[in-house]
C-alpha cells in the first residue's frame, strides 16, 4: 500500500519535528557510547578507533561466545523474533536504498542505549580475518559529569553468516536477553519499549520519514488512513460554558448522516462526559480516543447546551464507520472554492461531487473558475492525489515513482474526462503543502491545466509504504521518490508556483512573470540530481505560511481567473515540456 505522509492530517510538521528531536537524542546517546569506546580503547587498550577488540584492561565477566544462530532462551522469545524478522525482511526488500540485515541488526542493538546509555555494542574481528563478532559491554555512566567509566565486558556473539532475517532476529534477541540480565534499566522495560528502541535504532540511519509505531500508535494511524468507529463530530479545545460555570469541549461540526447528526447534535453543544466519565481536563487526543471504538459498539455521550438550564443531555449511540471529511467547498462571486485538508480514501470522490453538483451553474456560466486550496495540506494517500489530478486531465502523465523494489516503480497517466470542462483552475500552495498535495499541484501545473499561486512547497517527495508487523505495530518505510511529468524529483525541492507571493500579492507584471518563467525552467532542469543547487534554488520563493495575507491571496486568485490574458500567460509558463510529452506517449 503506497502512502504519503501518514502522519496526522492536522499535525504533519509537528510530528516530523517530534521524530527529528527523538532521533537527535538517540543519535547523541549512541554517539556518546561510540565515543566512550574509542576513548577507552585508546587509553585503556579496549577498543581502538578501528573497531578492533583487544582485551587489555577490560573487566571481563567470563563471557560465553554465542553463535549467531543458536536457539533463543529468555525474555525475548518467539513472538519478538517473529516481529523483528518480519521488520528486517521488509526493510531489506523494500527500502529505497540497499541496506543489509547486518547493518539493521547492529543499528538496532545500538538503539538499546536509548533505554540504558551504559550499554555499548561494538563490532570485533574485522581486522584479523576471524569470525565477525559483536561485543556487549557495560560502561557505567556518570550523569552529573557526562562521562563513562571503564567498560566491562559482558558477552560476545558471533554474527550470522548469511542474510536470513530470522537468523538476525534470533541474534538480536540473544543479545537483548543477555543485556537485560546486566542492565536494571533494560530489565524494568517492557517488551514493547525494547522493541521500540530496537526499531528506532534500526531506522535512525535511513531517513526522517521511515519510522516505527507501536501497536497503540499504529492503530491510531490506521484509523486516520482507513476510517474508524465513531459518532461523527469535530470539536475544539475545552472551554468554560458561559452561564453554567462548567467546562466542555465545543462541537464545531457534525458530519451528515452519522449517529451524532441523527441524534440531533449541533455545533455549539459541549461534550462533558463519555460513558459516564467526566472529560474535564482531558486532552483533545484523549477525548477523540474515547469517542472512537469498534464499529457497532455502544457509547453514552453527555452534552450541555449553552443557556439551557435543563442540565446534561445523555445520548445512547452506536458507533459507525467514519472516514474523516477532507474536502470543503463553497461558491462566492462566481468562483468555486475547494479546500482539500488532506487525502484519504474518499477525497477524490468528494472533489468530484463538489463539482458535479454545480454542473448547471457551470453550463450557464455562473461559475467562472475554481480555486483549489492546498495550503497546509500535509498529504495522505498517493492514489487519491493521482485520482484528483485525473479529474481535471484528459490525458498525459500525472506522476511517476522510482524505487528499488519492483512494486514501487509506477507511471501514473490521466485518461478520463475533465469534470470541470476546462474551467480556469488556480491552486494555492505554501511551505506546509507536502507530499500528495505536491503531486497534485505539480501534475496540474506541468500539464498546463492550472496556475499555481503561493510559495514553494515543503519538498517531501518520497513515498512511504506501511509494513504491518506481527505485534500489531507498523513500520512506515520510504520506498520510492516522486518525479513530476516534466522530469524533476520533488524531494528536497518542492513545487515552485507560477506566481510567487512571498513578498508581493499584487497582480504580477509581465516583467515579474518573465522572471518567474526563467526560474521555472531552471527548476525543472535540476531533474533527478541531488546537489547543493537543489537546496539553494528553494530560497527563491520561500514564504512563512503563518504570515500569509489570506484575503489578499484569494483576491489575487480571483483576479487571475477573471483576466483571460493573465491566466493564459501564467499557463503558458508551464505548458508540457518535451519530457512531459515523452511521458505521455
Amino acid at each position: 500500500m503506497g502512502i504519503l505522509s501518514v502522519v496526522s492530517n492536522f499535525d504533519f510538521l509537528a510530528a516530523i519535528t517530534k521524530l527529528a528531536i527523538k532521533r537527535m537524542l538517540l543519535m547523541l546517546v549512541m554517539g556518546l557510547a561510540l565515543g566512550a569506546c574509542a576513548n577507552n580503547g585508546a587509553s585503556n587498550g579496549g577498543y581502538s578507533n578501528t573497531g578492533h577488540f583487544t582485551p587489555t584492561n577490560i573487566h571481563a565477566t567470563n563471557p560465553h561466545k554465542h553463535a549467531g544462530n543458536e536457539d533463543v532462551v529468555g525474555y525475548f522469545g518467539y513472538e519478538e523474533i517473529h516481529t523483528l524478522s518480519e521488520g528486517i525482511a521488509g526493510i531489506t526488500e523494500r527500502y529505497i536504498e540497499d541496506v543489509t540485515a547486518q547493518k539493521l541488526s547492529i543499528n538496532a542493538l545500538e538503539g538499546l542505549s536509548s533505554i540504558d546509555p551504559s550499554i555499548d555494542i561494538n563490532l570485533a574481528g574485522l581486522q584479523d580475518g576471524g569470525p565477525k563478532r559483536v561485543i556487549l559491554q557495560m560502561s557505567p555512566y556518570d550523569h552529573s559529569a557526562f562521562e563513562r567509566g571503564l567498560p566491562v565486558l559482558v558477552d560476545e556473539f558471533t554474527l550470522p553468516n548469511n542474510a536470513d532475517p530470522r537468523l538476525w532476529a534470533k541474534f538480536v534477541s540473544n543479545v537483548v536477553n543477555v543485556a537485560k540480565d546486566h542492565s536494571p534499566l533494560l530489565g524494568e522495560s517492557g517488551k514493547e519499549k525494547i522493541l521500540e528502541s530496537l526499531f528506532d535504532g534500526m531506522l535512525v540511519g535511513l531517513d526522517i520519514f521511515s519510522r516505527y509505531a507501536g501497536p497503540t500508535e499504529a492503530d491510531h494511524n490506521r484509523a486516520r488512513r482507513e476510517g474508524f468507529g465513531g459518532i461523527g463530530v469535530h470539536f475544539s479545545e475545552e472551554q468554560t460554558i458561559l452561564g453554567l460555570g462548567k467546562k466542555g469541549f465545543p462541537i464545531t461540526s457534525v458530519t451528515k448522516g452519522t449517529p451524532a447528526d441523527k441524534a440531533g447534535f449541533v455545533p455549539g453543544d459541549r461534550i462533558i462526559s463519555v460513558s459516564g466519565h467526566n472529560v474535564s481536563g482531558y486532552t483533545m487526543r484523549k477525548l477523540a480516543s474515547m469517542l472512537r471504538g469498534p464499529i457497532g459498539s455502544k457509547i453514552k455521550v453527555g452534552i450541555l447546551r449553552e443557556h439551557d438550564n435543563a442540565g446534561p443531555i445523555i445520548f445512547n449511540l452506536a458507533r459507525v464507520h467514519i472516514v474523516p471529511k477532507t474536502v470543503l467547498s463553497d461558491v462566492s462571486n462566481g468562483i468555486l472554492n475547494i479546500r482539500i485538508n488532506s487525502f484519504n480514501r474518499l477525497t477524490a470522490g468528494e472533489v468530484r461531487d463538489s463539482i458535479i453538483a454545480l454542473n448547471d451553474k457551470i453550463d450557464s456560466g455562473d461559475i467562472r473558475g475554481i480555486v483549489m486550496d492546498l495550503r497546509d495540506n500535509p498529504g495522505g494517500l498517493l492514489m487519491q492525489s493521482v485520482n484528483v489530478a485525473d479529474l481535471f486531465l484528459t490525458k498525459g502523465a500525472i506522476v511517476s515513482t522510482n524505487g528499488r523494489h519492483h512494486d514501487s516503480v509506477h507511471k501514473y497517466q490521466a485518461g478520463g474526462i475533465d469534470v470541470a470542462r476546462g474551467l480556469p483552475l488556480v491552486i494555492l500552495i505554501n511551505g506546509d503543502s507536502a507530499s500528495a498535495a505536491e503531486v497534485l499541484a505539480g501534475a496540474l501545473q506541468d500539464q498546463g491545466r492550472a496556475v499555481v499561486i503561493g510559495t514553494t512547497t515543503f519538498g517531501k517527495g518520497s513515498v512511504q509504504t506501511v509494513l504491518r508487523l506481527p505485534n500489531a505495530g507498523e513500520i512506515t518505510l520510504t520506498w520510492s521518490r516522486l518525479v513530476t511529468p516534466s522530469g524533476y524529483a520533488i524531494h528536497q525541492l518542492g513545487i515552485l508556483p507560477n506566481i510567487c507571493t512571498n513578498n508581493d500579492m499584487s497582480v504580477p507584471t509581465l516583467e515579474k512573470m518573465a522572471k518567474n518563467e526563467a526560474l521555472l525552467r531552471e527548476w525543472r532542469e535540476i531533474g533527478l540530481d541531488f546537489n547543493k543547487k537543489r537546496s539553494a534554488i528553494r530560497k527563491s520563493c520561500r514564504g512563512v505560511a503563518k504570515d500569509e495575507n489570506i484575503p489578499a491571496l484569494k483576491n489575487l486568485a480571483r483576479n487571475v481567473i477573471s483576466s483571460p490574458e493573465l491566466y493564459a500567460k501564467a499557463v503558458e509558463m508551464t505548458l508540457p515540456t518535451d519530457s512531459a510529452r515523452m511521458a505521455d506517449k
